[in-house]
């Protein structure tokens, strides 16, 4: 915010589940600080682009990438950073701030780390994907 850098806040629902919208399950995590100028997008699906306006808030020609971080690694993550590539965009994924569960293969710090190195060798033909420390990210 203070680079200002718009905000968007993606939050996942599932009608009938934990996550149903508006359930304490739905609700962003405790600590986490906001502001009324942050954007809000809702989604159903994992990836972040699919039926929201997310691409409405992010016209191509205005943004130079895209900074990702949050939950869950293997689903969201993921797809939405995937999506983000196909798009156009350049990604930067925070690589110590996006998170999972264990999945009763592997555990949540195995599969983290699995994404940040698949991920991070992925580009495309018009935008890349670069995969680094929070706090190396310059805006």
């Amino acid at each position: 915010r203070k680079a200002a850098v718009p905000v968007v806040l993606i939050q996942h629902e599932e009608t009938g589940s934990p996550l149903a919208h508006e359930t304490a399950g739905w609700q962003l995590a405790e600590g986490l600080q906001t502001s009324p100028t942050d954007h809000r997008v809702r989604k159903t699906t994992p990836d972040s682009f699919y039926k929201t306006h997310l691409q409405k808030l992010l016209p191509g020609q205005e943004f130079d990438r895209l900074v990702i971080c949050g939950l869950q690694t293997d689903y969201c993550i993921n797809t939405t950073v995937r999506q983000a590539l196909t798009l156009g965009y350049d990604v930067v994924l925070a690589s110590d701030a996006h998170s999972t569960v264990d999945n009763g293969n592997q555990t949540a710090e195995d599969i983290i780390a699995e994404h940040n190195k698949d991920l991070k060798r992925l580009t495309g033909s018009v935008a890349r994907i670069d995969v680094i420390l929070a706090k190396d990210i310059q805006l």
